[in-house]
């Protein structure tokens, strides 16, 4: 549905080519009247053509003073409006639903120029010569002057044909017609919706122009683009789609869609509807093709795109600086390691924390029994796969040489510290807190550092997918919003 809000004033109207008449809605309706009983007229392309001259009393203002005069009606134009509809036309935006929003004031002190006659004189027009059948007349019974009362006004429009509004395929509002206060008010309010377009007409050397309004359009979009950008650089993708949803660019599914699948995949959660939905936006735009090879490995168990996403989440908690949160995905991560590195070593398989091949297979590689007791200070039970057990087996195939075992093992005992403080924090057993400089200190280096040992580490293992990157989908979303600007007009 396309759809205008039209706030009417008395400019739009000329009565053989007068304008702004003293006493409008005493003459709007007496020639509404005239229209109703009359059959006596046509219709040229911006008004109505009388076929035979009616005499009728007049009082319009001359040099700021009333006077009544008698006159022969020979047209009635509505200059503003047909002007913005010959643009609409031109742009294939054609209104399918009208709201013409009138003035029927209850101080009787201010009802001197309401337009609400004026309102179904241009009804008339717009069901027969337009057939634009959906019209529905709006009364403002406030002061369209005051400010406060036309923004609560229009709060309360909004509110009411939410729904509506949302879903139609264009909004269009103008900027020209009635008083600033009540067309501002109205654009304000209705600002955050989706494809609102805004128009001003034009007076150039005697002739209307309508122009598309780029002011309140890219001035809304950027304030919202601001915020989404606030809360994608910091991979708030919950918080973004909050703010989108009821955006002007809430209409944008491409760009909810891929936002969701961020915000779950965040969260460890991939499934077939993420992959179905990157699987439409990939119709339009091949960037996504390595998204989608990601989440389907991720559903298929490859173990590169969890050990990927480790990766990305120990990222993105330093980026934020939530450093106990990066403990604990280092602590997860080092966990899901060892287990499957133990797995590739010996040939086995762990599940749910029990492997019926695990004593045997060490076995074989203690080949001295003795020593191994001596040395088992812990009591290993080689039958459980506890984080004791699996370390015992990657250090051995570390001293025998075993480069994939070396490479955790130097990089596991870099992380020693912070898995200490770990085991002392609130995601344990404690209530230790951890900073930058703590963090710092325990690691011995910077977390630049840090990312960079645990990338090396999950390449060495073949456990790293380097062209998934949150921060380059970041950068993809807001260039996916900013092709919003190119579709609002230049004026």
């Amino acid at each position: 549905m396309k759809a205008l809000y039209y706030t009417l004033g008395n400019s739009d109207i000329s009565i053989d080519k007068n304008q702004r008449f003293f006493n409008f809605k005493e003459l709007t309706e007496q020639v509404y009247s005239f229209l109703d009983d009359s059959s006596d007229y046509d219709f040229r392309i911006n008004g109505f053509f009388f076929k035979k001259e009616k005499e009728y009393k007049i009082n319009y203002l001359k040099d700021g003073k009333p006077e009544i005069k008698e006159k022969k009606i020979e047209t009635i134009e509505f200059p503003i409006f047909t002007t913005l509809i010959d643009k609409l036309q031109e742009q294939n935006r054609m209104p399918e639903k009208l709201f013409l929003f009138a003035t029927n004031q209850t101080e009787i002190s201010n009802q001197r120029q309401d337009t609400i006659f004026l309102a179904q004189i241009l009804k008339k027009y717009c069901i027969i010569k337009l057939k634009i059948k959906n019209i529905q007349i709006i009364e403002i019974n406030n002061n369209p002057s005051d400010f406060t009362a036309m923004l609560n006004y229009f709060e309360g429009f909004v509110k009411k044909e939410y729904s509506s509004i949302k879903l139609n395929l264009h909004n269009v509002v103008q900027l020209t017609a009635g008083t600033p206060q009540s067309y501002y008010a109205l654009a304000q309010n209705i600002q955050n919706m989706p494809r609102v377009r805004y128009y001003y007409i034009s007076r150039e050397r005697n002739e209307s122009i309508a122009y598309e309004s780029s002011a309140f359009g890219k001035l809304n979009l950027q304030n919202y683009l601001e915020i989404i950008k606030g809360d994608i650089f910091q991979f708030n993708y919950s918080s973004a789609l909050n703010v989108i949803r009821k955006s002007p660019f809430s209409h944008r599914s491409d760009i909810i869609y891929f936002i969701e699948v961020l915000s779950a995949k965040k969260n460890f959660i991939v499934n077939q509807s993420g992959l179905e939905k990157i699987g439409k936006i990939i119709e339009n735009d091949d960037y996504f093709e390595s998204l989608y090879k990601e989440l389907y490995d991720w559903i298929n168990k490859d173990a590169i795109a969890y050990f990927t996403e480790f990766y990305n989440q120990i990222k993105i908690a330093l980026v934020n600086q939530n450093y106990i949160i990066a403990i604990a995905f280092i602590f997860s991560m080092l966990d899901n390691l060892r287990q499957i590195l133990v797995e590739q070593l010996l040939n086995i398989k762990i599940i749910d924390g029990y492997s019926k091949d695990l004593g045997n297979k060490i076995k074989e590689l203690i080949t001295d029994t003795k020593k191994f007791d001596e040395n088992n200070k812990r009591k290993l039970d080689p039958n459980k796969p506890s984080r004791p057990v699996l370390d015992w087996v990657i250090t051995h195939f570390s001293n025998e040489g075993n480069k994939f075992a070396t490479s955790y093992t130097l990089t596991k005992n870099k992380f020693d510290a912070l898995q200490n403080i770990r085991n002392h924090g609130p995601f344990a057993h404690g209530y230790t807190g951890v900073d930058k400089i703590l963090f710092e200190e325990l690691y011995n280096a910077n977390e630049h550092v840090l990312l960079h040992d645990i990338q090396k580490l999950l390449n060495d293992l073949k456990l790293f997918n380097q062209s998934f990157d949150y921060e380059a989908h970041n950068n993809k979303i807001i260039e996916m919003l900013k092709t919003e600007f190119k579709s609002i007009g230049k004026f």
